[in-house]
C-alpha cells in the first residue's frame, strides 16, 4: 500500500467561518501582516471585515498586495514589510496564499528568496503564525506547505516552488461565502486547476490509499458541479467547488502530481498564463498520454463516477470545453519555436517523476505539439 503522512493546518469550513477568524487572531501579537490579491478580497468584503474586526482588537494593521503568478521578487518585497509582525493572513487566490506562506516562513531569513526557490539556500529560522483565507476554488493553497513563485535563472522566467514546513499555515479557514463574487473566468480557471490536482494525485506514483479516497471524493464534488458554478455561481455549487479544492489540496499533498502541473508551470512561466488555464489545456492530452499505465485505476474511478471508463478523459474535455478553456495551444499564443523552451522549463519541476508514464523530452516534444 505503501508509507505516507501529512501535515495539515487546523481546517475550519463553512458558512460564516469567516467570523471566527478574529477570535483565532487575539491570541497572537498586536502587529498583522495582509497579504491580498488585486480584488477578489475587496470584491467579497472579506478585506474590510478583517481590517474592522483587528482593528478593534487593537492590532495594528500592514496591507500587502500581489498580482497573479507572484515572484520571487514580491515575497522579498513583503518579507522586508513583514519584519516585525506578529503573523501573518493570506487572503486571496492562490497568488496571494503562496506569497503570504512564503513570508511566514521566510520572514527572518537572510537569503533572497529565489535562493530558497532554487535550492541554494536551508530555511533555518522559525516561521511567524498564518491563517490562509481563500476566495477562490482552485488552487488548494490553504493547505499546503508549497509556494509556486517565478524567478529569473539563467536569462529565462522559471516557475516552480519551495517546499518546507515552515510555509504550513497555522489555520485554513474556508468560507464558500467568499467565492461568490468569483467572475466566471477565475471560477473556470481555479476549477480546472483543482480538477487537475485531484486527477494527477489519483494517477500519481505516489497515490496511495488515503489520497485516492480523498481525491476521488474531489473528482466527484468538481465535475458535478465546475460547469454551474461557473454559469450560475450559486451558494451551493460554490460550496461543493471550494470543498473540493480543498480536497484537491490534502490530495496533491500526500500524493504530488504529474506532467500537466509541470508543462502548465513552464507555460505559464513562458506566457503568463494563468494557471488553471494551462493545467485545463493540458489535463485531457496528458490523460491521453498516461492511459496504457492507468487503465486499471481509470475503471475504478469510473465505477466510482458511475461513468463507462471509455469516455470518461472525454467527459473531462468537454467539461473544461464547456467552461471555456482552450481546446489548443494556439488560442494562448503558443508558437512552434517556443516548444523546446516549455521543455527546458520542466526541468525545474518536481512532478514530472510522479507522472505514471515516463516522459522523454520526445514525449514532452509530441504532447505540446499535438496541441498546437
Amino acid at each position: 500500500m505503501g508509507n505516507f503522512k501529512i501535515e495539515l493546518p487546523k481546517i475550519i469550513f463553512g458558512r460564516d467561518s469567516i467570523e471566527e477568524v478574529p477570535s483565532l487572531c487575539s491570541r497572537w501579537g498586536k502587529r498583522a501582516f495582509i497579504v491580498t490579491g488585486q480584488s477578489s478580497s475587496q470584491k467579497s468584503g472579506v478585506l474590510d471585515f478583517l481590517i474592522s474586526e483587528l482593528s478593534q482588537l487593537g492590532k495594528e494593521i500592514a496591507i500587502f498586495s500581489v498580482h497573479p503568478e507572484p515572484s520571487a521578487l514580491d515575497v522579498d518585497r513583503a518579507r522586508e514589510s513583514a519584519r516585525g509582525s506578529d503573523f501573518v493572513i493570506g487572503v486571496g487566490g492562490g497568488s496571494a496564499l503562496d506569497v503570504a506562506k512564503a513570508t511566514a516562513g521566510l520572514v527572518y531569513e537572510e537569503e533572497p528568496t529565489a535562493d530558497f526557490l532554487f535550492s541554494k539556500a536551508e530555511i533555518s529560522t522559525n516561521p511567524i503564525p498564518s491563517i490562509a483565507l481563500p476566495t477562490t476554488a482552485g488552487t488548494g493553497s490553504e493547505v499546503t506547505q508549497v509556494s509556486v513563485l517565478i524567478a529569473e535563472r539563467n536569462g529565462e522566467r522559471i516557475k516552480t516552488s519551495i517546499h518546507h514546513p515552515n510555509l504550513l499555515p497555522c489555520y485554513a479557514v474556508l468560507d464558500p461565502s467568499l467565492t461568490l463574487t468569483c467572475p466566471p473566468s477565475i471560477t473556470a480557471s481555479a476549477g480546472a486547476d483543482a480538477l487537475s490536482h485531484c486527477l494527477e494525485s489519483f494517477f500519481s506514483l505516489g497515490a496511495n490509499p488515503l489520497s485516492d479516497t480523498i481525491a476521488m471524493q474531489g473528482i466527484a464534488l468538481i465535475m458535478n458541479n465546475l460547469k454551474r458554478a461557473v454559469e450560475r455561481g450559486d451558494y451551493e455549487s460554490r460550496e461543493a467547488m471550494l470543498l473540493g479544492s480543498l480536497l484537491g489540496g490534502i490530495s496533491l499533498s500526500l500524493a504530488h502530481l504529474g506532467a500537466v502541473h509541470s508543462l502548465a508551470h513552464s507555460l505559464g512561466a513562458l506566457k503568463g498564463l494563468p494557471h488553471g488555464v494551462a493545467c485545463g489545456i493540458f489535463l485531457p492530452t496528458v490523460l491521453r498520454f498516461n492511459q496504457p499505465k492507468i487503465e486499471d485505476k481509470l475503471q475504478i474511478l469510473a465505477r466510482y463516477l458511475e461513468m463507462d471508463s471509455s469516455s470518461l478523459i472525454e467527459k473531462v474535455a468537454d467539461l473544461l470545453s464547456g467552461i471555456g478553456i482552450p481546446k489548443n495551444l494556439r488560442e494562448v499564443g503558443v508558437r512552434e519555436e517556443e516548444v523546446d523552451r516549455i521543455i527546458e522549463g520542466c526541468a525545474y519541476s518536481r512532478s514530472l517523476k510522479y507522472n505514471p508514464r515516463p516522459l522523454s523530452p520526445t514525449d514532452l516534444s509530441s504532447i505540446i505539439k499535438s496541441l498546437l
